[in-house]
């Protein structure tokens, strides 16, 4: 998967039910470390991979409160789905 934000100020991302290991950092290999969550700083592109040991639909959503929201109104915000059997 690769998140990118395109906005003035960071994003906090979780994966529910899986870890996964980043890849790359804009376009640059890193050594792989495992987590559920990571904070993509304001222009940032980051590459992960995930082993889907864990069939189901899993929630992928934006930690920070101000993102788990529409106007200040839950539920919302930056959130998708992770699917497969």
């Amino acid at each position: 998967m690769r998140f990118i934000t395109k906005t003035s100020t960071s994003h906090s991302m979780h994966l529910h039910g899986h870890q996964f290991r980043i890849v790359s950092v804009d376009g640059f290999g890193r050594p792989g470390f495992w987590d559920d969550t990571i904070d993509i700083a304001s222009g940032r592109r980051i590459d992960v991979e995930l082993i889907a040991n864990n069939p189901g639909i899993w929630p992928l959503n934006g930690t920070k409160t101000f993102h788990q929201s529409n106007n200040g109104e839950p539920p919302g915000g930056m959130i998708t789905k992770v699917i497969y059997l």
